[in-house]
């Protein structure tokens, strides 16, 4: 045969073995992410109710840097650690207080991954029913003078902008601290009726204590506020990240300062009775992502 009709020939097959070695590296690409989506591990219940906070636990059988959460119109990057040789995030993701019974959609994949390689679940609302109380005070509590409006609405403002913060430190983990050791005095989501009139749901737990005693961190992070408002006296607020954010109402005194980092269990407070209180007790408040959820599910000897 002439040395004419190998050429094409050779030709062909080399374009053919290249064909195959590109294939071959495609199908194992491919079989890679397969087995990287089918190595996370979630955890999140099936059904909430309504105030409260889901918390979602993601682990990954190989390296990953961050994990990219979906939760209703929101998107979420959230750093890995490792733990027990496993990469892991956690998140807490609300449903508002008085939030519509029905389906949510969640989704998580890692971060060097596209989104059709996500994991989804749907998560279910149910609707709480909250206690309803009825109370009869001085007007000064019900009414708010029209001298006040300016400043509570910038302390208002204030507070908004330190709920909405969303940073990628983490610094917090499951179950937080109780703050002071007291009983509950008033559960979050309780409906009040002063002199007949309905106000705003209670979007905090008010525990019992003597004036004086300690108020302590329920988890470390960065001190955001620590001042005196009107309604809720003095008051601090700290960020733990990934949008969790705590809230310690009607303080005697403070034990920190804006930009003091504290670890959980760290005095940073007074109790008080201080704003538009009756008696001493601590208001302690939990927010995630901007929303006011449920505290006590989430702290020490709680149910979640």
């Amino acid at each position: 045969m002439s040395a004419g009709r190998y050429r094409p020939c050779g030709f062909r097959r080399a374009a053919y073995a290249a064909l195959v070695f590109v294939v071959c590296c495609c199908l194992a690409a491919t079989s890679q992410r397969v087995r990287a989506a089918d190595a996370l591990t979630v955890s999140l219940p099936d059904a909430v109710g309504d105030g409260t906070a889901v918390h979602v636990v993601v682990t990954s059988a190989s390296p990953v840097k961050d994990f990219i959460f979906t939760w209703g119109k929101g998107t979420f990057v959230v750093p890995a650690f490792v733990e027990a040789s496993v990469w892991k995030a956690q998140l807490l993701l609300p449903v508002a207080l008085d939030a519509a019974p029905g389906v949510r959609s969640f989704s998580v994949r890692r971060g060097d991954e596209a989104e059709s390689w996500a994991v989804r679940r749907q998560v279910q609302v149910q609707r709480v029913e909250y206690p309803v109380q009825k109370l009869t005070v001085a007007g000064r509590y019900v009414n708010l003078p029209k001298a006040t409006l300016a400043r509570h609405e910038a302390e208002r403002q204030r507070v908004r902008e330190i709920l909405g913060r969303f940073t990628p430190e983490v610094h917090w983990r499951l179950p937080f601290k109780r703050p002071v050791p007291g009983e509950v005095s008033s559960d979050f989501g309780l409906r009040r009726e002063f002199n007949g009139e309905r106000r705003a749901p209670h979007r905090g737990l008010d525990l019992r204590g003597g004036e004086g005693d300690s108020v302590r961190a329920c988890a470390a992070g960065r001190v955001m506020l620590a001042e005196e408002h009107y309604f809720s006296g003095n008051v601090v607020y700290i960020d733990h990240g990934l949008g969790v954010v705590s809230s310690y109402m009607h303080l005697s005194a403070f034990s920190v300062r804006p930009g003091d980092m504290v670890s959980a269990g760290d005095e940073v407070g007074k109790v008080g009775k201080t704003g538009r209180v009756t008696g001493p007790h601590l208001h302690f408040g939990l927010a995630v992502l901007g929303e006011s959820i449920a505290p006590l599910p989430l702290l020490e000897g709680g149910v979640y």
